[in-house]
């Protein structure tokens, strides 16, 4: 059903998984106890109808000294909270009105990045990325320039080399695999991976070696040298894929 539809898993401690929902709740398991240690709900329903509506689109986790989960969805920008203490620590706010129209910016993350602890970047449904620094601002430290995305964000993956991550591969729902600089602010497409011919949905970096991983719709696994953005390898796997992991 929409509204019980998970959106995502993630391993998150030692036998311990965080899951979330498109209704906002987030549980998180310990599977070698099987029990439940917490839930707790991140929208807040007036009345039961209300609350079995799917609201969310998308959600990522960071790992650190504290476990954050990043949300969001249609009409629902970025909100981070803390698993432990099922608090919201902290909350986006649009990006300012346009200064032709006086128009409120359209708000739809569709996928979300933890580039470092307090590094985020959000892939909107309406075509753009938005980059947050959450130590200091509320609002969007940039935005990619109108027309640089076409279709729908539906994958990001920062690069880390050396421990720093610069570099970002996005993938959208027309299966176009793209690279920007964040020291750029994101401004231009630095490159492009060829290859995808269908919705990109799932993009993961080797934890080591200059390799990454991307599945989509068009049923194929490739892997790419990132640095070089050769392709290395096609697989064919007879289904859609949504996720992939090395």
């Amino acid at each position: 059903h929409p509204a019980t539809k998970p959106m995502a898993l993630f391993s998150v401690k030692e036998n311990r998984i965080c899951a979330t929902n498109a209704t906002g709740k987030v549980a998180v398991a310990d599977i070698g106890k099987e029990y439940v240690v917490k839930t707790f709900d991140t929208v807040k329903a007036k009345n039961q109808d209300d609350a079995n509506k799917p609201r969310l689109s998308s959600s990522t986790v960071h790992v650190d000294e504290t476990i954050r989960v990043a949300l969001g969805g249609q009409e629902r920008d970025l909100s981070i909270w803390d698993i432990a203490t099922g608090d919201e620590v902290w909350k986006a706010k649009n990006a300012k009105p346009d200064p032709q129209t006086l128009l409120q910016q359209q708000v739809w993350p569709s996928s979300i990045a933890f580039v470092t602890a307090n590094i985020v970047v959000v892939g909107s449904a309406h075509s753009e990325m938005r980059l947050y620094d959450i130590r200091q601002q509320r609002r969007p430290m940039a935005l990619t320039p109108k027309g640089m995305w076409e279709h729908r964000i539906t994958a990001l993956c920062p690069l880390r080399r050396g421990g720093n991550g610069t570099t970002l591969v996005a993938g959208d729902s027309a299966g176009y695999l793209q690279s920007v600089d964040l020291r750029q602010n994101m401004k231009q497409i630095t490159g492009r991976f060829v290859g995808p011919a269908g919705s990109v949905r799932g993009i993961v970096a080797h934890p080591e070696e200059e390799r990454l991983a991307v599945v989509g719709l068009d049923r194929m696994l490739r892997i790419y040298d990132y640095s070089t953005r050769k392709q290395l390898h096609c697989f064919y796997l007879r289904q859609r894929l949504n996720c992939v992991l090395f």
